[in-house]
């Protein structure tokens, strides 16, 4: 990470009620720190090594997810490495207290054949959920699973999910409200018979599953499907070509298969797709269109729970010729998005957006050499990710954690359960003379600057009218809503 960029920025925050006094000077000074990308990555935290051994350590595909947060704090890393054989197992960790700290590496898989691609989610009742792919039963791929009742500290045994007579791959793992457990799994039957994307489900926990359904039987060969859970029991999931699904009744029925895509070109690969706690559904991926000599990373969104998708947006705008890779997605309820991705010989870029995903603040080189990010946001609005890097004089990879604050500053100031959310939309964000909340135009709104300071209460349709510009924090002058970051640009 670019450190130079940030520590002005914290040294800025801290001196922000001295520099109040000074009036032109203090403006200029908070020019230069608007037109500084540290403006929206200063909130990254250091990268904190997970992993230690002198075998290669290594996360699944961007379109499951190896690492998950409870809502006690919990946050579960999975990977796989040889550092016990030379086969590949499956491996845990975990913080219970927000990522300050972390316990030691568990072996979740104790034969001797391959498992490798392990993703991970865990439940409103404290049940951490892992698949993963593995060879132990002969020459073909089969999806297995594996679960903890009690956030990670023991776990049952392995279970054979695969009942197919053809290769299963185990491809995303999720659980909803109810505590059911969703799995996607896919076939690659060889050409010229294609490929088959088949999901499966468990009523209970993860106790016993129901049989495996085929949603699509595909000509193409395709990268692994992506899924989400949304609220409810809504599932979205995106597959080869950006085919979408959604099921809004926990799986037993599905929506027809849509192409997304608005192109005919095939070329459109790792796609990953994620919901947030408003039931926003959003979509990034590579591909080629327009003929140039890199794939362009895209992202599609639904504000309606994926019933209605607005057009493509590009997200990246390079022809170098270099291979982009492993595009992951979270949002939050107060309408951040994240967003990570690799450059090849570059390491891992990061780009940001404050309103939902309608504008988006330009990339930023966040790890000079990390690869496979993975990114999952908690109910405090924190982002956390986990990557692999070569430590400094090693040779091989090893597990690493990043954490993204939300709000810093004003948590004193807020009356907040980790629970609460921001339940109103601002737009525009940023802004430039004013911004509203639509539907909200009557109510009063409390704002506070960067050092914690209220800088003034407005009403819904006038936020931040007459304020200079900078970055506030919002929340209603009464309740207990989070703070949502807004930003005044001149």
């Amino acid at each position: 990470m670019n450190t130079a960029l940030v520590i002005p920025v914290r040294l800025f925050g801290r001196w922000e009620g001295f520099l109040h006094s000074w009036g032109c000077f203090r403006f200029f000074l908070l020019a230069l720190f608007l037109c500084s990308p540290a403006v929206v990555y200063a909130d990254w935290g250091p990268d904190v090594r997970l992993t230690y051994n002198a075998s290669f350590s290594m996360l699944c595909s961007n379109n499951a997810r190896a690492i998950a947060v409870d809502s006690l704090g919990g946050i579960h890393v999975v990977w796989y490495d040889f550092s016990d054989n030379d086969r590949g197992e499956i491996y845990y960790k975990r913080s219970t207290d927000w990522g300050n700290s972390w316990g030691p590496d568990v072996r979740l898989t104790l034969d001797t054949a391959l498992s490798w691609w392990p993703a991970v989610d865990a439940d409103k009742l404290g049940r951490v959920h892992v698949g993963w792919s593995d060879r132990r039963n002969g020459p073909f791929w089969e999806a297995y699973y594996k679960r903890s009742t009690d956030r990670g500290v023991s776990w049952g045994p392995d279970v054979r999910l695969s009942d197919q007579t053809q290769k299963m791959y185990f491809d995303a793992i999720g659980s909803d409200n109810l505590g059911w457990v969703h799995v996607v799994g896919s076939s690659y039957l060889g050409v010229p018979f294609g490929h088959q994307l088949w999901y499966r489900r468990s009523r209970d926990g993860g106790v016993t599953w129901d049989p495996w359904v085929l949603l699509r039987d595909s000509l193409y060969g395709a990268d692994p499907s992506s899924m989400a859970i949304g609220s409810g029991q809504d599932i979205h999931i995106v597959s080869d070509q950006l085919h979408y699904l959604r099921s809004t009744d926990g799986g037993t029925t599905w929506s027809r298969d849509t192409a997304l895509a608005n192109t005919l070109l095939p070329y459109i690969y790792i796609p990953c797709v994620s919901v947030d706690r408003e039931n926003r559904v959003h979509i990034v991926w590579f591909d080629q269109r327009g003929g140039g000599d890199s794939p362009e990373l895209f992202y599609k969104r639904s504000t309606d729970g994926g019933s209605t998708w607005e057009p493509d947006f590009k997200l990246t705008h390079s022809d170098s010729g270099e291979s982009d890779n492993q595009p992951v997605i979270a949002g939050d309820s107060t309408g951040i998005v994240h967003v990570l991705y690799e450059v090849s010989t570059h390491g891992t870029f990061y780009k940001q957006s404050t309103d939902e995903g309608l504008t988006w603040a330009p990339p930023y080189h966040l790890l000079a050499s990390g690869l496979a990010p993975h990114v999952v946001v908690d109910s405090r609005e924190n982002a956390h990710v986990v990557y692999v890097d070569v430590p400094p004089g090693g040779s091989s990879g090893e597990i690493y954690y990043k954490q993204w604050m939300s709000s810093q500053g004003v948590e004193e100031y807020a009356v907040t359960s980790p629970n609460s959310r921001f339940p109103f939309s601002v737009r525009p964000n940023p802004f430039t003379s004013f911004a509203s909340l639509p539907g909200h135009e009557a109510e009063r709104f409390a704002l506070y600057d960067i050092s914690g300071r209220k800088a003034g209460v407005f009403k819904g349709d006038r936020i931040g009218s007459g304020l200079s510009a900078g970055v506030y924090f919002l929340r209603p002058q009464e309740g207990n809503a989070k703070p949502v970051r807004v930003v005044k640009i001149r």
